[in-house]
Order: C-alpha cells, then structure tokens, then sequence
C-alpha cells in the first residue's frame, strides 16, 4: 500500500506513506522509496490516493455467536422500535448453525472494521443455555474454524 498515512501507533506516533505486507504479516513500514524498492513482478500494489491505514481493532468483550445468531434483530434495535424483543431465536442446536453465526459475526465486524475479538465465557457451564451460544460445543466450533 502507497500513497497514504500509515499510523503505527508506537510510542513516537510514527505515521509512514507506505507499507509492506508479506505472508499476511507487515514486513516494513517506511517511505514510498523504502517500500518500492521492495515491490517484485508478483506484488499486488494497492494504491491508497492520501487514505489511512489503521492498525486492526479488537473488541474486548464480544458474544459473537450470539451476535450471529441475533443479526439483524438485535434487542436493542427492536426495543427503539417499540417491541419488546418477540421471540427468542430458536436453539443453536448443530455445528452448522453454530458456525454460521460465528462467520455472519465475522462478516458483520469486518465491514465495520473490526479484525478481530474475544469472546468470553464460553464451557461447560453453559452447555444447558437457553441460546446454545456460549457452552462448549460453540468452543469447539471456533477452534474447528481457525484449525480450517
């Protein structure tokens, strides 16, 4: 990527022009001339014509099967709305439906710009919810999605 900011965040709050990604890791952050030098016969150059590159975001504390399983009719949505939440979602019952609520979450943060989060309290303790969105079988359907 040429042609913009690129804000590193460290301690000197750096902002660079360019940035080299290699393997989907950063490789070098510098000027134009610095990344150049580095662009071979099979690089993808993205042009950023003055735009921003941010370090990825985090959220902390996100239930996202819940969230996947929710979208679009989220509570507080409804609630602006006038309802009172209706009826609660049937149960995430098969590894199908756990997991496409885990990749609708993943889509939805994504086109929010969020690159990644933490979801809390998922194990055995939840394993009889009414939601099927935070016991050990959603675990094992995220670790069987990043093993993929």
């Amino acid at each position: 990527m040429t042609g913009g900011k690129v804000h590193t965040v460290d301690t000197a709050d750096t902002v660079a022009e360019s940035i080299a990604i290699t393997g989907g890791r950063i490789t070098r952050v510098g000027t134009e001339d610095e990344i150049s030098s580095l662009i071979g016969p099979n690089t993808r150059v993205i042009p950023l014509r003055g735009r921003s590159v941010l370090p990825g975001i985090n959220d902390s504390h996100l239930h996202g099967v819940w969230l996947g399983q929710m979208w679009p009719a989220l509570l507080m949505d409804q609630m602006a709305a006038g309802h009172h939440g209706g009826e609660p979602p049937a149960r995430l019952e098969t590894s199908q439906d756990r997991r496409g609520a885990i990749l609708r979450t993943a889509e939805l943060l994504a086109s929010l710009g969020v690159t990644s989060y933490t979801e809390p309290g998922l194990g055995p303790g939840e394993d009889g919810g009414a939601s099927g969105c935070f016991g050990s079988a959603a675990l094992r359907d995220y670790a069987d999605l990043a093993a993929e």
